[in-house]
């Protein structure tokens, strides 16, 4: 069925229930066919193991992204302008992308140079057996992983020279000269004033491909959206998402038992390490990050219906129903064990909390403190829930955080400040333009520090795959972005989510701030963690972005003049 609504048309599928279309066209709302997709993609890539589940979950975001993009264009033809303006740091990007691929450092080895490195002979002249059998092992896992990860192959090797240095140290042997000679061998000239990445392979360009498609996807979800109704709607079905994520994640936990041949995310898929995983998340802290996105937009939508409901609050059954998704949610962060996540709730809560307690206290004139104690003790007793809920989350964050404060106490700084150091060695050494997207990993254990490999062996004793000292990322989003990207492309790349939250926290309207701080909760998790390299977390910020700064835009004077 087509209705036209305030001069634009709208699809809703014909054979829905009953209730379900009541529910879609309350007040006459409803939702156009592209940020329905676009809605759609984002909670079936959260429920995908957040994007990480299958291969092909990549490739459905790309589908629904370039489809609606198309729509768009089609569609609203006067707003064309305005789209391609809003995507010219995309298009930065994409420059920067496609020239850095033409010039790539690093190649892997055919069997023809393998053949030529004559690895056996040079094995029969080496008189040390444990530097033989330290080298016969490690390309022996090059070889095996190249043609399926060639960059993971980079990656082993220096890995291998570090580990070789640590142990023998690199004075003149055969063993030694091998591994100059290897190093020599997969080294390609490139053009130092160019852009470059660590690898042209197949595997890089589809990871580039998908990694663009995902930072537009906040500006396609901003283009596509027409009314603030429709955004509600689209908030709505983000924080049932969300709730039933959460609720997921917390049964899941009370009755998770450790198996060897378990699959922990819903029988479907394992996770690298079984203690950190929640509902849909194989890391709890991007779980945390998720969350509390989530969870900012869902106060904003209680907050308006609280707004519309006036003398209506007891009898409102939406009022209930958001805030049990909002009670879900909150459990769930703390439930996780993510500390990040708890101490970013609670900052939340505070900035909150100290809002309406000033807002109460200039409105009212017979205010008094013992007004907001019930509201306090309901607070303190939901956070408190979570840590009854799982005894041994609570002991494990606690001896955690103790034993991080005797290391600081002690001179030993932790694990995320070491590879902070290394980051920034790293983008010392390549400051301008970087090592190309996706760099961090190959290039990582060139400056990778002897303290970092061993606090990573003792950290992942726990974990399905077999160890290997290699970090996937650098706990720090900026810098990481900053090593791979170079100090001018980043610089471009984080000029739009700024200017979009100076644009919200200009407009007078609460729905988009309210909704902003998860966008700042996400900024923040940043600086500590890589949430935007979790699939679902990154395209949940840009959606959460593109629906704030559209509601600050519906809700300017001149374009309510306008309609």
């Amino acid at each position: 069925m087509i209705g036209i609504i305030k001069g634009h048309v709208s699809y809703i599928r014909p054979l829905a229930p009953p209730r379900v279309n009541k529910f879609i066209n309350q007040k006459g709302v409803q939702m156009n066919r592209e940020p329905l997709l676009l809605i759609a993609c984002l909670v079936l890539t959260s429920w995908a193991k957040a994007g990480l589940g299958n291969s092909w979950n990549p490739w459905v975001i790309d589908g629904v992204a370039i489809f609606c993009f198309v729509s768009i264009l089609v569609k609203y033809p006067s707003e064309r302008a305005l789209l391609f303006r809003n995507l010219i740091p995309v298009f930065f990007v994409a420059v920067y992308i496609s020239i850095s691929f033409l010039n790539p450092t690093y190649k892997t080895l055919s069997r023809e140079e393998w053949y030529e490195l004559n690895v056996d002979h040079t094995f029969s002249m080496e008189k040390n057996i444990e530097k033989t059998n330290s080298l016969r092992n490690g390309f022996r896992n090059i070889i095996s992983i190249q043609e399926k990860d060639p960059g993971l192959a980079i990656a082993l090797f220096y890995d291998l020279k570090n580990r070789y240095n640590d142990r023998f140290g690199l004075t003149p042997s055969p063993c030694t000269d091998l591994l100059i000679l290897y190093e020599k061998k997969i080294k390609l000239k490139k053009y130092l004033f160019l852009p470059s990445c660590p690898i042209s392979s197949k595997a890089y360009l589809f990871s580039c491909i998908h990694f663009i498609l995902l930072i537009m996807f906040g500006i396609i979800m901003y283009s596509a959206l027409r009314s603030r109704r429709e955004i509600r709607l689209c908030v709505y079905i983000v924080s049932i998402n969300a709730g039933l994520l959460a609720l997921a994640g917390i049964i899941q936990k009370i009755n998770y038992v450790p198996g060897e041949n378990l699959k922990e995310i819903f029988g479907i898929w394992d996770t690298p390490e079984p203690r950190y995983f929640y509902s849909s998340f194989t890391y709890k802290n991007h779980w945390s990050c998720f969350a509390l996105i989530s969870l900012f937009l869902m106060v904003s939508l209680l907050h308006h219906q609280i707004k519309t409901s006036m003398l209506k609050l007891i009898h409102d059954k939406k009022i209930f129903f958001i805030s049990m998704l909002i009670l879900f949610t909150i459990i769930s962060i703390p439930h996780s064990g993510s500390r990040s996540g708890f101490l970013i709730l609670l900052l939340g809560v505070v900035v909150v909390a100290t809002k309406i307690f000033f807002r109460f206290k200039h409105s009212r004139s017979n205010f008094r403190f013992i007004h907001f104690v019930p509201i306090l003790a309901l607070v303190a007793s939901t956070f408190s829930f979570p840590f009854l809920l799982s005894r041994e989350t609570t002991k494990e964050m606690k001896a955690n955080t103790l034993a991080q404060i005797k290391a600081l106490s002690s001179d030993s700084p932790p694990l995320r400040v070491l590879l902070w150091k290394d980051l920034l060695d790293q983008i010392e050494s390549s400051t301008a333009w970087g090592y190309g997207f996706d760099s961090y990993r190959v290039v990582n254990p060139i400056f990778q520090s002897t303290k970092v490999r061993n606090m990573r062996s003792y950290g992942l004793e726990f974990a399905h795959q077999k160890y290997t000292p290699l970090v996937g990322h650098g706990h720090n989003d900026f810098l990481e972005y900053v090593s791979e990207f170079g100090v001018l492309v980043f610089s471009i790349l984080f000029l739009y989510p700024l200017l979009g939250i100076s644009k919200v926290m200009r407009n007078p309207s609460a729905f988009p701030k309210i909704g902003l701080l998860g966008c700042i909760a996400f900024l923040c998790f940043s600086f500590v963690d890589f949430p935007s390299r979790t699939p679902a977390c990154l395209l949940l910020f840009c959606t959460a972005l593109a629906i704030c700064c559209k509601y600050s835009h519906l809700s300017t004077p001149e374009h309510s003049v306008k309609n």
